[in-house]
């Protein structure tokens, strides 16, 4: 279901508008992502130009690492910003590649498995460049690229 609100519409010299950055930000949108803006009726009706298939929904840093946000598991996997590339095992480490579409950069995260598939390390991850992307494909250890 849409998220309704209200609000009230301000006055810049002779013309009436609403504040759009607000809104969007509010709405959840993050900034970079592309919209269309349109009206039904009254109404202002805000929609994203593009949806990606993705589990990450945002990309956040704590102390110095970056970790991902994932979707809930009851949403659909889908953000506005971040596509997923591709998920490879490699040994005990699940790795996944996420293009952020907005700065147009490759983040890798990876987690550390034990034999029954729990996790035994925290999720971290860091953007990495192309090459560094097709190292660890083939083989390369994920913590040469972890600063």
């Amino acid at each position: 279901m849409p998220k309704i609100y209200t609000k009230k519409i301000i006055t810049v010299g002779n013309s009436m508008g609403v504040y759009l950055p607000i809104e969007l930000r509010e709405l959840g949108y993050e900034p970079g992502v592309e919209v269309n803006i349109g009206t039904s009726g009254s109404n202002i009706v805000i929609t994203p130009k593009y949806v990606f298939k993705s589990r990450v929904r945002g990309i956040k840093d704590v102390n110095g690492e970056l970790r991902p946000i994932f979707v809930h598991k009851d949403d659909k996997q889908q953000s506005l910003r971040y596509e997923d590339l591709r998920t490879i095992e490699q040994g005990n480490n699940l790795i996944s590649f996420v293009k952020d579409q907005v700065d147009d950069k490759i983040f890798m995260y990876y987690v550390v498995l034990n034999k029954k598939k729990d996790v035994i390390q925290s999720v971290r991850g860091n953007y990495i460049s192309k090459l560094a992307m097709q190292d660890i494909i083939v083989g390369k250890n994920p913590e040469y690229y972890i600063v």
